[in-house]
């Protein structure tokens, strides 16, 4: 009897307690997490370089360059740059430039490629 009611007085405690340690926040999902996709994936502003709407095939070769030589001044793996698109399979309507659907795509692509290993 003395231990049912111990139990029936500790029951209430042990919620207070597990509610009081599984306070710390929970990982945040990486679809709610823009800030940090837009540190790791390009926006199609990084590589219209010259703010006209378009990518050029030269400014995205350029852009890709700036992009790769600032993630090796940060000492960060080029990791999925032998599997990188040319651009002429980016251009996916073949007119010479990529508009921010074409660019979108490929950022699609890249985002659910494996990772090397």
């Amino acid at each position: 009897m003395k231990s049912l009611i111990l139990a029936a007085l500790l029951l209430p405690l042990s919620s207070v307690v597990f509610a009081e340690s599984n306070t710390q926040p929970s990982p945040t999902p990486a679809a709610n997490m823009p800030s940090m996709m837009g540190k790791m994936m390009p926006s199609f502003e990084d590589f219209d370089l010259n703010d006209d709407g378009q990518i050029t095939e030269s400014e995205f070769t350029e852009g890709r360059a700036e992009r790769m030589k600032s993630r090796a001044a940060e000492g960060r793996p080029m990791m999925g740059m032998t599997h990188a698109e040319p651009f002429a399979t980016i251009d996916a309507d073949g007119n010479g430039y990529l508009d921010a659907n074409e660019f979108s795509a490929h950022k699609m692509r890249n985002s659910t490629m494996p990772m090397a290993k």
